[in-house]
């Protein structure tokens, strides 16, 4: 069980790092840059990971 709660865990890193490695590289490709929508989308998304990891492990 352990070794499923890890994997998963891995995974969802996995894929929040894709998700912020393609919003940059269509930014880069379009030739405009969205800052602010950038950081609101990467906001949001650390405040999913961090909920997500923390309803997982309360302390």
């Amino acid at each position: 069980m352990l070794v499923v709660m890890l994997l998963l865990k891995v995974v969802l890193l996995i894929t929040t790092a894709q998700a912020l490695v393609l919003m940059s590289f269509v930014n880069r490709q379009i030739g405009r840059r969205f800052p602010v929508l950038s950081f609101v989308y990467g906001f949001a998304l650390a405040a999913t990971l961090w909920m997500t990891l923390d309803l997982d492990h309360p302390s």
